[in-house]
């Protein structure tokens, strides 16, 4: 009887089957216990994908709708455990606000968790590897630290000041960043406390990458400014290998993405000290996390992805309605394969979930052109002038720790000024013989500490024709002049008409510079302006202007070497040391003239408080008038 009963059961069974399948399958033969388990084998439904209810917008971009995107109003938004994580400020008050965040599921599109905490000084929520941080407060910060639940799980109070900090990926350490003292770790909870940067200012950090945090300063010990990252998962502050000035930049292990200081539209981008540069018109690049770049064209809101080198993987169009948030970072997502973003459809900053597919076949835009170091910075030349010139230019350097160039060495474009290259010989000669002995009066050293914060060197053309633009007056022409531009200080100089005492003049502005930098650095400098606005006449004031200069009046006579010195400060003191190094005219002019002199002893002074004077003799070039007496 059992055995009668079951097969026609059976039978039935893999009728079924067999019909879906357009073939008659022949009946196995098995016991009753196998059977019973075929019968309990039934074919799952396909999981429902965030992107099933996705509209595309063209090529490989999807717009998904979800709710609790759409709800938020300027939100943040970060990878936690492969899902997303958003929050948004509401009902806040410039200081506190209600912290709402919600956990998406990143591959249905479902709400996972959400809550809401009220917060009285908050920073948005940080994603870490098993938690979600919430910080509160500057002056005392309170982490409080919730799970895949959005639920508390701990807690923890840190004594400040601290208005800008970061945690570890694992929670465990609170990185306080500040702008004058530097960077300390808080291990969390103990409290113990180390120095992981000091002796520096004008502390500042970009936007992270990951556990990269770019950061710029100041080291007080150097003058200069130093970029470089702090490592959350190490601690350690590592140096970019490029140390040109830079508006922004970002780092992606080790690769290091930098926007050009003058021209947006290029970036350096690479490993070494002398990256190759990526130009993108129009628009901008961004480093993601994987080493991949997003670009953004400004124009037309178009969007494409890069490799590293300028390879165009994917290109999308925005709807016009939409506008990328620039200021939240496309977030990847191994499992499909792509980018979630997000975008803005309106000025109250509602915002839409976008999906950038890289998973299958792309939409590719066209590459970026890549331009060399050598390409950027214009070295090279050394061809249109006699060869002797440039191997005496280059000892000059060497000598001298400046970089002085010739003749299609010269190609720097400056916006207020114009100049001609120059090839001949003779004027060639004339002008390096006045530049050589110039330079030479300068104590051992002294030139070489001339750079300050991003200035790295100090270039000095050797030109002819230089004319002002049109602040400076077209139809007016130049001995020298001087720019600083990035990470380079020019002084250009005409050879025809060049003397010794205007690269004397020239340098002064540079000097200046470097005492001006060195003073807001250290608040025992002996130089400010408000000191030199001290040793000028009563009632006095400099004209900050370089056109309609009053002729020199018998009331400042003996305070002022000429018209020229009254139109700015660092001319009245470029000037005087124009004069003072000169010796065919420093001693005629600086006998009887105490307040000449008293200036003169307060920038050097000055000078001296500001450079390292090892090695100097105890009276320089421009010292030499204030003993006259002697």
């Amino acid at each position: 009887m059992k055995k009668t009963f079951f097969f026609p059961v059976l039978l039935i069974v893999f009728g079924i089957f067999s019909s879906s399948c357009g073939k008659q399958e022949a009946l196995p033969t098995t016991t009753p216990t196998e059977a019973t388990a075929v019968i309990m084998e039934t074919p799952t439904e396909k999981p429902v994908t965030i992107l099933d209810h996705a509209q595309n917008l063209g090529g490989e971009l999807w717009y998904i709708p979800n709710q609790a995107v759409e709800a938020a109003t300027w939100p943040t938004l970060e990878a936690f455990q492969g899902n997303l994580l958003l929050s948004q400020a509401e009902n806040s008050n410039g200081y506190g606000a209600d912290m709402h965040t919600t956990l998406i599921d990143s591959r249905s599109g479902e709400t996972l968790a959400e809550t809401t905490r009220k917060m009285q000084e908050y920073q948005m929520p940080k994603a870490l590897q098993d938690t979600v941080a919430y910080l509160d407060g500057s002056n005392q910060v309170s982490i409080t630290f919730l799970n895949e639940k959005l639920e508390e799980v701990s807690s923890v109070t840190v004594d400040g000041p601290c208005p800008n900090c970061y945690l570890s990926p694992d929670g465990s350490t609170l990185y306080t960043l500040s702008p004058d003292t530097g960077i300390s770790a808080v291990e969390l909870p103990s409290g113990s406390q180390r120095a992981i940067l000091t002796g520096v200012s004008n502390l500042y950090s970009f936007t992270a990458c990951g556990p990269y945090v770019p950061i710029a300063y100041d080291d007080l010990t150097t003058t200069m400014r130093i970029y470089a990252s702090l490592n959350l998962e190490t601690g350690e502050v590592e140096l970019s290998p490029c140390q040109d000035a830079c508006a922004r930049f970002i780092r992606w292990e080790n690769t290091w993405q930098a926007s050009d200081y003058n021209d947006a539209s290029y970036c350096r981008i690479g490993t070494g000290e002398h990256p190759d540069y990526l130009h993108l018109e129009n628009g901008e690049l961004q480093l993601l996390d994987g080493g991949k770049l997003l670009g953004i064209f400004y124009t037309d809101g178009n969007l494409a992805i890069y490799e590293a080198n300028g390879t165009c993987l994917s290109a999308a169009s925005l709807p016009e309605d939409l506008y990328l948030n620039r200021n939240i970072a496309p977030i990847w997502s191994e499992a499909l394969g792509g980018y979630f973003l997000l975008a803005s459809s309106n000025a109250s900053g509602n915002c839409r979930l976008l999906f950038w597919d890289l998973s299958g076949a792309l939409n590719p835009g066209e590459n970026l052109s890549m331009v060399s170091w050598d390409e950027m910075h214009h070295a090279g030349g050394g061809e249109s002038a006699d060869p002797s010139l440039y191997a005496w230019a280059e000892s000059i350097s060497n000598q001298y720790g400046v970089s002085v160039r010739i003749a299609d060495q010269c190609t720097h474009q400056f916006p207020d000024f114009s100049y001609d290259q120059l090839n001949d010989y003779d004027i060639l000669t004339k002008g390096l013989t006045c530049v050589e002995q110039a330079l030479r009066c300068y104590p051992d050293g002294f030139l070489s500490q001339l750079p300050y914060g991003s200035v790295r060197e100090i270039q000095i053309y050797v030109a002819s024709g230089l004319k002002g633009g049109e602040y400076f007056g077209e139809d007016r022409s130049y001995y020298g002049f001087a720019n600083e531009d990035g990470s380079v200080y020019y002084i250009v100089l005409d050879a025809q008409i060049i003397r010794e005492s205007n690269i004397f003049h020239e340098i002064s502005h540079i000097i200046d510079r470097r005492l001006e930098y060195d003073a807001s650095l250290r608040d025992d400098a002996l130089y400010s302006e408000a000191d030199w606005m001290n040793l000028q006449p009563k009632g006095f004031e400099f004209r900050y202007d370089y056109s309609e200069i009053p002729a020199l009046s018998q009331e400042y006579t003996g305070w002022f070497i000429d018209d020229y010195s009254q139109s700015y400060p660092t001319e009245d003191r470029a000037r005087i040391m124009e004069y003072a190094m000169n010796e065919n005219t420093w001693e005629y002019t600086f006998r009887d003239a105490p307040h000449l002199v008293a200036k003169l002893q307060y920038y050097s002074d000055c000078i001296r408080d500001c450079f390292d004077t090892t090695g100097w003799p105890d009276v320089t070039y421009w010292e030499k008038p204030l003993h006259i007496a002697e």
